[in-house]
This record gives structure tokens, C-alpha cells and sequence, in this order.
């Protein structure tokens, strides 16, 4: 490999070596902080419409204390489709404090317990969680075929007092389309600096070699 020993070549490899893994690592940073944020910006409004659509249905609430039933009481049921009319929401799962599904229109799943799912966790303890890392857990199983972007974990209150979590699955598309092209524009970016730094670095070096050559042959005059 007698071109590895050109100063010059030698000096084009290792800033690829470097700047690709650079590149790499920064654009999944990127990509995954703005999903995040555009995630979290979309999302604020889920858990105030959970509590406005509960209030508006009070004979709900007793429901949440009961054991897990096949059927829906004509209460909740209304909840439930209050919450389908959320633009881009396709599905709903309802946990109860124990981290019990209580209904789903999934069958199999009602009565089972998920306790520990980390989203649960969080959001029975106040916070509203989400989760768009993909199909991991068990209970998901039945939507792997599903187009979801994000699957929100609201907590459900009674005054001041949990009694449940609504697992929404929300697909809207106007989110996925924007989430893409925020990707796309980031790696475009990352890609055009890459190269421009990369091309300003060898230029920086060819003129580094011409200094260097200026004044060894100064020296040698000399």
C-alpha cells in the first residue's frame, strides 16, 4: 500500500476516519432532540383534553375503581369516543392505578397487568409520558402493523386525585411528514459542512506543505 505513505493521502484518510463518525453521531443527537421536541411541542394538549372530556363525563369516574370488564358501561363509552374524535388518534387504552388494563378494544389484553412499563409509571405518578421508540413491549403487540407515531400515557384525575391512565395511539400524519423532514434537512446540512470542512482542511494542508516547502528551501539558500 505504497499510496498510504503520501503525506497527503494519508492526511485525506484520517479526516474521513474522523469526521464521518463525527457526522454520524451528531446527526442521530439532532435528529433525536428535534423529534423530541417537535414530540413534546404536538403533545401538550393531550392530557388537558383527557381531563376536559372526563369532566364533561363525572359517571365515568367510578369506573376506574372497578375490575376489569369486557364490556364498556354506556359512561365510559362516551369518554372513549370523545377521545377517538381527537384528530389523529386511532386507539385507546385504559389503565387503572395498579397498572391493570381495564378496557381495550383489543379483548386479550383487558385484565392483564403492566405495571412495569416506565410509562405508566410516570404517568401515574402525575406526569403525562410518551413513547415513539417502537414495538418493544408485549402489550404492543397488536399494533406492530400500525402506523403510530407516538403513543401518548395521560393520567386521568378526579379533582386533584389519579385514578387511571389513558393510553392514546396517535398517528397523525402531518407529525410524521414534519419529523421526516426535519431529518432529511439535518443530514443535508451535517452532509454539506462535512464536505466543506473536509475540502477547507485539505486545502488548509496543501498550503501548510507550501509554507513548509517556502522555508526549507529558504534554509537551504541560506
Amino acid at each position: 500500500m505504497k499510496f498510504l505513505k503520501n503525506p497527503f493521502i494519508r492526511y485525506s484518510v484520517l479526516n474521513l476516519l474522523i469526521l464521518v463518525p463525527v457526522i454520524l453521531v451528531l446527526g442521530k443527537t439532532l435528529v433525536d432532540e428535534v423529534n423530541d421536541h417537535l414530540t413534546k411541542t404536538h403533545l401538550r394538549m393531550f392530557p388537558e383534553t383527557v381531563r376536559t372530556i372526563l369532566d364533561k363525563h363525572p359517571d365515568a369516574v367510578d369506573w376506574f375503581l372497578e375490575p376489569p370488564g369486557k364490556t364498556l358501561p354506556e359512561p365510559v363509552a362516551k369518554l372513549t369516543k370523545g377521545l377517538l374524535n381527537i384528530p389523529g388518534v386511532f386507539r385507546i387504552k385504559v389503565w387503572n392505578t395498579d397498572g391493570t388494563i381495564l378496557w381495550s378494544d383489543h379483548a386479550e389484553l383487558i385484565g392483564m397487568n403492566f405495571a412495569q412499563n416506565h410509562h405508566f409509571q410516570v404517568a401515574i405518578s402525575g406526569k403525562a409520558s410518551y413513547n415513539n421508540k417502537g414495538f418493544q413491549k408485549f402489550e404492543n403487540k397488536t399494533e406492530q402493523f400500525e402506523r403510530i407515531v407516538v403513543e401518548v400515557y395521560a393520567p386521568v384525575y378526579d379533582d386533584n386525585r389519579i385514578i387511571g391512565v389513558m393510553e392514546l395511539y396517535e398517528s397523525d400524519k402531518a407529525l410524521s411528514s414534519l419529523m421526516v423532514q426535519s431529518a432529511e434537512a439535518i443530514w443535508i446540512a451535517l452532509a454539506l459542512a462535512g464536505v466543506i470542512l473536509y475540502l477547507l482542511l485539505l486545502v488548509a494542508f496543501l498550503l501548510s506543505q507550501d509554507v513548509v516547502a517556502h522555508y526549507s528551501k529558504k534554509m537551504m539558500r541560506e
